[in-house]
C-alpha cells in the first residue's frame, strides 16, 4: 500500500507542474536527475530520491530519514545523430558522453543539509574529414567527394582544400555544484533551496564555405575600432580586411574555426555563473503528496 501511495503521489505531482506544451528536453536539462526520477520518467517533485533532490526538487531532501546518506551515480546520453542532404548521408562519431554524479546530505532534526556535484546535461557531434583528395592549386575545383558535411564547394585555393578536409565536432557540457538547505516546516509541509555554481564548456571545429564567413564580415570595417557590425572581430580581421583593401587578398574560400582541447571533461572555452532553486513538498493527506520548485 505504501508502494501504491509514492506512485500516486508521484503522478499527481508530474502532472500539476507539467507545462501546456510537451517538448522533447528542456534546455540543457535532462527529464530527470538520479536512478529513481529516470527510471520514472522525471517524476521527482513530491518523494524522497535521495541526494538528486539537489537537481530536481531541494525540499524532498526533507523527506529523507535521519542520519548521513551518500550517492554515486553515472549517466549517459547516446545520441544517434545523422546529417542528410539530397547525395549522401554522414554518421555522427560522437555517441556516447558519460555524466558522474556525486551527492551528500545529513538530516538533524528539521534541518537537512548537503553538497553535490552534477553533470547537468551535455550533447556533442563528431563528423571525420571526408576529402581524400590531393590538395588542388589556386583557382581549382574541388574533385568529387571533396566535402565539408555535406557543403560542396565550387572553387578554393589549396589552403582551403587543407581546411575543408579537417575533422568537424562540436561539444557543449555543463555542471553544477550545488549547496542545497531543507527545512520540516512541520509534519506536512517542507521547504527547500540551494545554490549553484554552474560551469559550462565547449569545444568547437568548424569548416565553413567563405561565403558564410562573409556573412559574419563586419560591413563597416575601421580598423582597431569596434566594429558596427558583423560578429568577427580581432587582429585576424583586421589583417585580412587590410590585406583586401590593398588588394593583396582578393576573395575567401572559406574558413576553419579550431577551439577544442584534448580534456575530456572540460572544453577550451568556459563559462561559469551562480543560479539557485527553490522547492516545496506538502503532504494533502495520507494518500496525496504535492510538490514544486522553481530554477533560476
Amino acid at each position: 500500500m505504501k508502494h501504491s501511495k509514492r506512485l500516486l503521489a508521484m503522478a499527481i505531482s508530474t502532472a500539476l507542474s507539467a507545462p501546456a506544451a510537451v517538448y522533447a528536453t528542456n534546455g540543457m536539462n535532462l527529464e530527470g536527475y538520479g536512478p529513481e526520477a529516470l527510471g520514472m520518467g522525471g517524476a521527482s517533485m513530491a518523494y524522497d530520491n535521495g541526494t538528486a533532490a539537489m537537481m530536481n526538487n531541494p525540499a524532498t531532501l526533507g523527506l529523507m530519514a535521519e542520519g548521513n546518506r551518500l550517492d554515486l551515480a553515472l549517466g549517459m546520453l547516446g545520441p544517434n545523430v545523422t546529417t542528410e542532404n539530397a547525395a549522401m548521408d554522414w554518421d555522427s562519431d560522437g555517441d556516447a558522453y558519460y555524466m558522474p554524479a556525486v551527492g551528500w546530505a545529513k538530516k538533524n532534526g528539521k534541518l537537512t543539509f548537503g553538497v553535490g556535484a552534477f553533470a547537468q546535461g551535455g550533447m556533442g557531434t563528431e563528423y571525420k574529414a571526408t576529402n581524400t583528395q590531393p590538395a588542388p592549386g589556386p583557382g581549382s575545383f574541388f574533385a568529387t567527394g571533396s566535402s565539408a558535411m555535406g557543403g560542396q564547394l565550387s572553387q578554393a585555393s589549396a589552403i582551403a582544400a587543407d581546411v575543408f578536409a579537417a575533422d568537424e565536432m562540436s561539444e557543449v557540457g555543463v555542471m553544477r555544484i550545488l549547496f542545497p538547505l531543507a527545512y520540516n516546516v512541520n509534519d506536512r509541509l517542507n521547504i527547500g533551496g540551494s545554490i549553484d555554481y554552474v560551469r559550462a564548456s565547449m569545444d568547437l571545429q568548424m569548416a565553413m564555405p567563405g561565403g558564410m564567413m562573409w556573412d559574419m564580415m563586419p560591413t563597416n570595417y575601421n580598423p582597431g575600432a569596434t566594429q558596427t557590425a558583423g560578429t568577427l572581430d580581432g587582429s585576424m580581421v583586421d589583417g585580412l580586411m587590410a590585406a583586401m583593401g590593398a588588394g593583396q587578398v582578393t576573395d575567401l574560400y572559406g574558413g576553419y574555426f579550431d577551439f577544442a582541447d584534448d580534456n575530456p571533461y572540460m572544453g577550451q572555452t568556459e563559462g561559469d555563473g551562480f543560479a539557485g532553486k527553490l522547492g516545496f513538498t506538502y503532504q494533502v493527506n495520507d494518500r496525496l503528496t504535492v510538490g514544486g520548485t522553481y530554477h533560476s
